[in-house]
């Protein structure tokens, strides 16, 4: 699925790019190649864990430590916009 997913991407760029044209396009209702993606179950932080994750000393730990701190910027942007 996930090379599928490039492959479609890159020809919708070669298409607005005006490189490649719509004719010949292998994905869509018309067409036979359909991406299906998997079901998934989407879970979260409950604030206990990320208290947890906070709070850890990843300090001997460089690339843990910038890992974190991204992962926790990401969510404070997500959830307070």
């Amino acid at each position: 699925m996930d090379h599928l997913l490039i492959i479609r991407t890159l020809r919708n760029r070669e298409i607005t790019a005006k490189v490649a044209s719509e004719d010949d396009y292998p994905f869509g209702s018309k067409n036979n190649i359909r991406i299906k993606f998997p079901e998934s179950k989407k879970i979260g932080f409950d604030f206990d864990e990320l208290s947890k994750l906070e709070n850890i000393d990843l300090s001997d730990k460089p690339r843990l430590y910038h890992a974190r701190n991204i992962c926790l910027v990401a969510f404070i942007l997500l959830v307070c916009g």
